[in-house]
């Protein structure tokens, strides 16, 4: 655990009334004070689950660091007057809990996936034969100009992730950030790294990878096809302006030479027509 946790669990301590504080982490080398004031122990059933749910949602719907997460409890702690244990301790219960959400978590992404499904998932990580990269390079990597056969290999893209067919169970209410936690990972890291996850870790990894590429892979092939139907309508719009613009020349020949030719009849009229 960080310094700054600890100073802040002891900031927190000296804060507190000193009559209910635990000085230490056992009873033989310091004396335990008897709760007063309201205040409970650590171990007291409503105050423990209480403090359980709480940080249980906290970590459902965040993406906070150990550290932060101790700051908060210890936080939590103090406004519900429960008495605080020591840093170790409550370092393994933020840990343990938060450990829980994650397998929790895996779980939920990876029970939403047929065995096919995983299949093709892990497909992704190797490397086809002739091939210097891993399927997963292939579609982590976006396009990178606007032309025809780019938008071609992003429409491809497209297809090769929505025939994986994978989606998030919505009765599972997770939070975005968390998908897209799990997104990031599966984005940025080497494809090895990947790989050597846990079975279950790496299957909700691939599953939020995917799931949060469907859309961004659309974007892509809407964004490419748009400029490109913009730069052909430039052109076009380019074309007519020139042609355009030789047409008047004619016209502004073919009208001097039709005055040229009227100037005589003109002079032969009577005066006044």
């Amino acid at each position: 655990m960080a310094v700054s946790s600890t100073s802040t669990l002891l900031a927190a301590h000296h804060n507190a009334p000193q009559a209910v504080l635990r000085l230490s982490h056992t009873s033989a080398t310091h004396p335990i004070y008897k709760p007063s004031d309201g205040y409970r122990d650590f171990p007291d059933r409503t105050a423990g689950l209480g403090l359980t749910r709480w940080l249980y949602a906290q970590c459902w719907t965040g993406t906070e660091r150990p550290s932060a997460l101790f700051d908060r409890a210890t936080t939590w702690m103090l406004a519900h007057k429960v008495l605080l244990p020591g840093a170790t301790k409550l370092e393994r219960f933020v840990a343990k809990l938060r450990q829980r959400v994650e397998v929790r978590l895996w779980r939920v992404l990876a029970s939403g996936i047929s065995q096919p499904q995983q299949s093709g998932l892990e497909e992704l990580l190797r490397v086809p034969d002739g091939a210097r990269s891993s399927s997963l390079d292939t579609l982590r990597t976006g396009p990178a100009m606007v032309s025809g056969p780019a938008l071609v290999r992003a429409l491809e893209r497209l297809n090769t992730v929505r025939s994986l067919s994978i989606a998030v169970p919505a009765a599972a209410a997770i939070a975005p950030n968390r998908i897209a936690a799990l997104a990031r990972f599966a984005d940025k890291a080497k494809v090895t790294a990947v790989a050597r996850l846990p079975a279950l870790r790496r299957a909700a990894t691939l599953v939020a990878f995917v799931h949060t590429l469907e859309a961004s892979a659309q974007d892509d092939a809407v964004e490419i096809l748009d400029l490109l139907l913009h730069e052909i309508f430039g052109d076009a719009e380019k074309a007519d302006r020139k042609a355009r613009l030789r047409s008047l020349k004619d016209l502004d020949a073919v009208a001097m030479t039709l005055a040229q030719a009227c100037t005589p009849a003109t002079r032969c009229l009577p005066p006044g027509r």
